[in-house]
């Protein structure tokens, strides 16, 4: 089969691109297909909250579960989001978490199925004891010290003309934990009496890492004459820790630890982590503090040069970017579509554990200083909603790069002067809350770099060719709506994600002719038969409504009549064809 005659008749099942797609996944991020998690456990939504429902299902899927499966969130109560139905499953030795979550993935029961992903800090701090210290705070008022540009800081100093934050408004750090006795936060704002760490199953959120305490005195270090300033010398502090001190931490004590800062009225949350899976329990969590408790959600975007990362990714939250002192992408900062905004992370002072100071880097310095932009309007203006606060967070940022939004400055840098300047938006749209859909496409190329370059082809294909048809937009909607699913089966079956591989490989001389980024093509009688084929062996793993969705749209579109054709000729064909019919599953 000749790779340069190809066409794009499965798109719909991984080849389709995702909009938050980076132009190309650096070698760093290769490692998404391999992610790691919890050995012996799996996160399980039900439709149902029967206790004894999970245990029942992993029998009927063809694996073994050890004991009851308990609930992920204790105590939750029915809400929109469903908390109350998501499950912790125990499985036996030898089971393998992944392959378990595609086989429940497929029963109908089933509202999703993931394993306990592991999640990883977005910093590298490096120790560096300083004192008299705000002369080196460049992210807040940048003169040109260390090579910087003058002016280019967060507009603090004339933003605490008019507000320095209020004890009234309550941030939660969820991350390692906080260093509660360290002078710049030990005068009683950090919020010890509701404080908690799910790592060890106590109420003393104490740091034994010094991330949460990098990222609480970016937001709240006391402005007591020595050591750093915080953008906030005014507000609570809730320190959750949700990471060890080795600098991991999990999907579901993650998810645990967002809702329980909802739950005890977080204005804003601070999530400077991320890794590399979109876990559909984090994005509930998330939706329940952004729908049902109103909070804002903010998060770095991620340290390895590529898309953003997870949570960061989600429509949701508030995705950060880093810069340097002299305004520029910082080299390491994550970017894509869903940037909003950009903020100081290049050389970062912050306090740390045992009265030190650190100098550091990354996203998860970034994100803070946007979490406490948000906790600065909440102060002066505490009728604000999260979205509402989002909008005028975008509105006044400063443009940096190319004019407008773009994807390494999203809106632009935070300037905390002009959002206090900024009039309450009327009615901007709510905070989008999606489904959590990694991309098959960026899994399934992920493991050839080389394929993994070319997905920004895909990209435009997407935006050029698919989004401006209305059968694009079908096969869109289908794709979106099945994005996990697709995902986690890839994710399971090494050998299918190579198939895809190569099927998508063998396609993408067409989708640069459909894209006009290459000449036309003709589409070969291999390419539909190996195209059958892939859908059926997909098809074969996939719960009923997926699978009926493929062999509908595949028989619909009846792609074996296409054969010897040109595919651009043929893709005008189906546009002007009005009695296609593409089946919609009813969630």
């Amino acid at each position: 089969m000749h790779h340069r005659h190809r066409m794009f008749v499965v798109l719909m099942l991984v080849a389709l691109a995702c909009t938050a797609m980076p132009p190309a996944i650096p070698r760093a991020a290769l490692a998404a297909v391999q992610p790691a998690y919890a050995p012996n456990e799996l996160i399980v939504k039900l439709r149902t909250s029967d206790p004894h429902a999970p245990a029942a299902l992993a029998g009927a899927a063809g694996f073994a579960a050890v004991g009851a499966a308990e609930p992920l969130f204790a105590g939750a109560q029915p809400d929109a989001i469903g908390l109350a139905q998501v499950w912790r499953l125990h499985l036996a030795a030898g089971v393998d978490p992944l392959d378990a979550a595609s086989r429940l993935m497929r029963l109908p029961e089933v509202v999703y199925a993931e394993p306990n992903y592991q999640f990883t800090l977005a910093a590298s701090a490096a120790a560096i004891p300083s004192d008299s210290l705000f002369a080196q705070q460049w992210a807040l008022h940048n003169t040109g010290q260390d090579g910087g540009v003058a002016g280019m800081d967060i507009r603090a100093v004339s933003a605490w003309e008019t507000s320095v934050g209020s004890p009234e408004v309550l941030i939660a750090v969820v991350d390692t934990g906080v260093d509660y006795t360290h002078p710049d936060l030990s005068d009683g704002r950090v919020r010890t009496d509701i404080d908690r760490d799910f790592v060890n199953g106590d109420d003393d959120a104490q740091d034994d890492n010094r991330h949460g305490t990098l990222v609480a005195a970016v937001i709240g270090a006391a402005h007591n004459g020595g050591g750093i300033a915080g953008v906030l010398p005014e507000v609570a502090i809730l320190p959750v820790k949700v990471i060890s001190g080795a600098g991991l931490g999990f999907s579901g004590t993650i998810a645990r630890g967002i809702r329980y800062a909802a739950d005890q009225g977080a204005d804003v949350i601070n999530l400077s982590l991320g890794g590399f899976i979109c876990t559909q329990v984090i994005a509930d969590a998330i939706a329940y503090a952004t729908l049902e408790r109103g909070a804002l959600v903010v998060a770095a975007s991620g340290n390895n040069s590529g898309a953003l990362s997870y949570p960061a990714r989600l429509p949701a939250t508030i995705a950060v970017g880093a810069i340097d002192n002299r305004g520029l992408h910082a080299e390491f900062s994550n970017s894509g579509p869903g940037l909003d905004l950009v903020a100081p992370g290049v050389d970062i002072i912050s306090a740390a554990p045992n009265n030190s100071f650190n100098l550091a880097s990354g996203t998860s310095l970034a994100a803070p200083y946007v979490a406490a932009g948000a906790g600065l309007l909440l102060a002066q203006r505490p009728d604000l909603t999260n979205h509402q606060l989002a909008a005028i967070l975008r509105a006044s940022a400063r443009d940096l790069g190319p004019a407008g939004f773009d994807e390494q400055y999203g809106h632009g840098l935070l300037d905390l002067s002009a959002a206090l300047q900024l009039a309450t938006p009327n009615d901007p749209p709510p905070l989008e809350v999606v489904t959590c859909a990694d991309c098959p496409a960026s899994v399934a190329a992920a493991e050839d770099y080389e394929l993994a370059t070319a997905l920004s082809l895909l990209r435009r294909f997407d935006e050029r060719v698919l989004a401006a048809s209305p059968f694009g937009q079908r096969l869109r909607t289908t794709y979106r709506r099945h994005s996990a699913e697709l995902a986690t089966h890839l994710l399971a079956d090494p050998a299918l994600r190579r198939a895809t591989a190569a099927y998508l490989s063998d396609m993408l001389p067409a989708i640069a002719a459909l894209s006009g980024d290459g000449r036309d093509v003709t589409i070969e009688a291999g390419l539909i038969s190996d195209g059958a084929q892939l859908l059926e062996q997909v098809a074969a793993r996939s719960s009923p409504a997926l699978a009926a969705e493929l062999r509908d749209l595949w028989a619909s579109t009846a792609p074996e009549q296409y054969t010897g054709r040109s595919a651009n000729a043929v893709w005008a064909e189906i546009q002007n064809r009005q009695t296609i019919y593409l089946p919609l599953v009813q969630q």
